[in-house]
């Protein structure tokens, strides 16, 4: 049995290009066993027993290898202090903190809308954006080191 996977995407079944040559088209059993790739290395991949396994501080350098982005991705932002007790955030030299409460965003309505975009890490006392630091063109003229390298963040709360 195999499974399209452009499939979906298709306006048109009758001619979509998919075959069972397709790069796009995988049998069940490759499906499973790349899941199944992805759940054993998360638990050797990611450090649990770090209080926040996605610290971008835990990784020597940006993650490039893409199981491994893959499985930060699923895995929740490092967003201490919002789902949790975490209140030890270190004062910059301007005696300002980073604040929990800048992960989400009160709408006009009342409703909280989540910045998933937006991770601290409690190793260097910065913040960063998690889709820059994973995703970021390094080669871009428009690109920030601020945002997304670990050594350098954001840090004037």
């Amino acid at each position: 049995m195999t499974e399209c996977f452009e499939e979906a995407a298709c306006k048109n079944k009758e001619s979509c290009s998919s075959t069972t040559a397709c790069e796009k088209t995988r049998t069940v059993e490759e499906v499973e066993q790349k899941v199944y790739e992805v759940e054993t290395a998360d638990s050797t991949v990611l450090d649990y027993t770090a209080p926040y396994p996605t610290d971008p501080a835990l990784f020597a350098a940006r993650p490039t290898d893409s199981m491994l982005v893959r499985i930060i991705v699923l895995h929740d932002v490092c967003q201490p202090g919002l789902n949790d007790n975490f209140s030890t955030f270190l004062e910059d030299k301007d005696k300002r903190r980073f604040s929990p409460n800048w992960c989400h965003r009160t709408l006009p309505n009342g409703a909280k809308a989540k910045r998933s975009w937006l991770i601290y890490s409690p190793e260097k006392n910065k913040m960063f954006c998690h889709h820059c630091w994973l995703f970021g063109d390094r080669t871009s003229s428009s690109y920030s080191p601020n945002w997304t390298e670990v050594d350098i963040g954001v840090d004037n709360f």
